[in-house]
């Protein structure tokens, strides 16, 4: 129960079954992205190029990105 809504158990399995696909894929496309670029590790620029085709996403991810960059520096200048 969601937001004042009911699912039905059935409904429930099929976004499981429906996301575990999507996330097994994207796993999946993020490897073969870090191969390509002769690298072992997935980089934020891979999980970028996956979300391409959505807009949404992709500006939610940049700006994900940006924010831990900038907390990342921040980090290190209060180290120095």
């Amino acid at each position: 129960r969601t937001l004042g809504k009911e699912v039905s158990p059935d409904f429930t399995m099929s976004i499981t079954d429906v996301l575990t696909s999507q996330i097994k894929h994207m796993a999946q496309d993020l490897e073969a992205f870090a191969k390509h670029a002769k690298r072992t590790v997935v980089s934020m620029e891979d999980v970028k190029l996956c979300a391409r085709k959505n807009d949404t996403l992709h500006d939610a991810i940049s700006e994900l990105a940006n924010t831990i960059a900038e907390e990342a520096s921040s980090k290190r200048k209060k180290r120095q």
